[in-house]
């Protein structure tokens, strides 16, 4: 409430502001304050506020905004328009490949689907970010938390495996990331 009370008191000076940046981070913290405080409506007005503007400015800045109105669904048991706005946002990174924005759209689609109880689509995430990877000719081997994704597990034992599944729990939950460390105790 507070958050709102100070970006309400610069309302005034938006439509002054030249650099577009500052106005897409306007709507979107304004939207994820009211989502916080679970007034849906006005979440996504300015959600949609955000959306509008970045289509003229900056396309790309869409992928979070997508990923937060999964969020706001989610939050709301409305499954579908969850995955709706997690795929919308997935297809934005996808094709630039930056490894801290699509990376976290992996993590969060594999989240979804796991939660979901549905395989089948995890597995063609798994698959398709492994080919997505092996692209890139990067090494995630010596990284647990990205190797759970993207190794070739036909070349390791079932030993090899569960130790090194256990080392990405170990990893998780010193970071105080329960759910994926349960993700990858399972």
């Amino acid at each position: 409430q507070k958050a709102i009370g100070f970006l309400r008191q610069a309302t005034p000076l938006l439509p002054k502001v030249s650099d577009p940046k500052i106005k897409e981070r306007y709507y979107l913290i304004m939207g994820k304050c009211f989502r916080h405080l679970s007034v849906n409506d006005s979440a996504l007005y300015y959600y949609r506020l955000c959306e509008k503007h970045n289509l003229e400015f900056n396309p790309y800045g869409n992928w979070i905004l997508y990923l937060e109105m999964s969020i706001l669904f989610g939050e709301s048991n409305a499954a579908a328009e969850e995955e709706k706005y997690l795929l919308k946002a997935y297809q934005i990174t996808k094709p630039k490949g930056v490894r801290m924005d699509h990376g976290l759209l992996i993590s969060e689609l594999l989240s979804f689907y796991s939660s979901k109880n549905n395989p089948e689509r995890f597995a063609s995430i798994v698959q398709e970010n492994l080919a997505f990877e092996q692209a890139r000719k990067k090494d995630y081997s010596k990284d647990p938390v990205h190797s759970m994704v993207f190794i070739d597990w036909s070349k390791y034992t079932l030993e090899d495996k569960v130790g090194f599944m256990k080392k990405v729990k170990e990893s998780l939950l010193s970071n105080h990331d329960i759910i994926n460390g349960m993700q990858a105790n399972s």
